[in-house]
């Protein structure tokens, strides 16, 4: 089981009884810190997927809490970051990151490259039309064994 603690800047990685394994983190900018870690997921291999507010990027780690590598920046390109809220994978191990500051979800391979925004703002409260796809700051995200995804 892996918990993102926000305040503290560290992910926790606790087994079945609620016993503690080992952390990743601390606070900072630098390879394997954290500032707002808002997201925890797994890949087929056991990767740890660490989505991080205020860096805007994403972490990757693997089943022992080593650092693997960074995906993303943050800036106003396709692939770039603004304000991440939360951090799902598929069953191919793509990343999928809910960007709330630009009402989007965007997808990269397990790899880090990126692949395809989804969505882009649209707030029905505004303008009373209903329009699928859009989204006014998703906040969670979450795909199941089918590859559904829930925003």
């Amino acid at each position: 089981m892996y918990i993102s603690d926000a305040q503290l800047n560290k992910v926790f990685a606790l087994d079945l009884s609620g016993a503690l394994l080992y952390a990743i983190g601390e606070s900072g900018d630098r390879k394997g810190q954290f500032n707002l870690p808002v997201g925890v997921s797994t890949n087929s291999k056991g990767d740890v997927i660490v989505a991080e507010a205020f860096n805007a990027r994403i972490q990757v780690f693997d089943e022992k809490g080593t650092f693997l590598r960074t995906i993303g920046k943050r800036g106003d390109g396709q692939g770039d970051f603004q304000l991440i809220k939360s951090v799902a994978v598929d069953s191919d191990d793509n990343i999928y990151v809910a960007d709330g500051r630009t009402h989007s979800i965007k997808v990269f391979d397990q790899a880090g490259e990126f692949l395809l925004i989804l969505g882009g703002y649209y707030a029905v409260s505004s303008t009373g039309k209903k329009a699928p796809g859009g989204f006014a700051v998703p906040v969670g995200i979450d795909i199941d064994n089918r590859n559904s995804m829930f925003v």
